[in-house]
């Protein structure tokens, strides 16, 4: 598995079959290097297996929703995604100490890694 500071350095990334794409969300959107990241290799990540992790700290889907409407402006098709709890200081909760504290936790990585496990067998 590799950062996406790391990935930019791979390359060849069509020797690649699935691609887990995984965020925290900022200011409403995934973090802003995978997305440039994405958009730099569409055309290598096309026609492969894409898994997708979101962490927020309200968990609201629509970030999901909006996140693999930005792949299909690529043409990627999304084939699981896993969404979960994850801490966040932004905006407001940054003055009550943030919300979703300890998230994700084991137990939810554990769950996503079970998600996307059974997709590939």
């Amino acid at each position: 598995m590799e950062r996406v500071s790391d990935a930019d350095k791979i390359k060849d990334l069509e020797q690649y079959e699935v691609f887990l794409f995984a965020s925290g969300i900022y200011h409403g959107k995934p973090g802003p290097n995978l997305i440039s990241f994405i958009k730099k290799n569409a055309k290598k990540i096309y026609n492969k297996k894409v898994l997708l992790l979101l962490t927020s700290g309200t968990n609201n889907k629509k970030y999901m929703h909006e996140f693999k409407k930005e792949l299909e402006k690529y043409d990627i098709n999304v084939d699981e995604d896993y969404q979960c709890l994850g801490y966040d200081t932004f905006g407001p909760w940054k003055f009550m100490g943030g919300i979703a504290k300890n998230h994700p936790n084991i137990d939810e990585m554990q769950t996503a890694c079970n998600v996307f496990r059974e997709w590939l067998e």
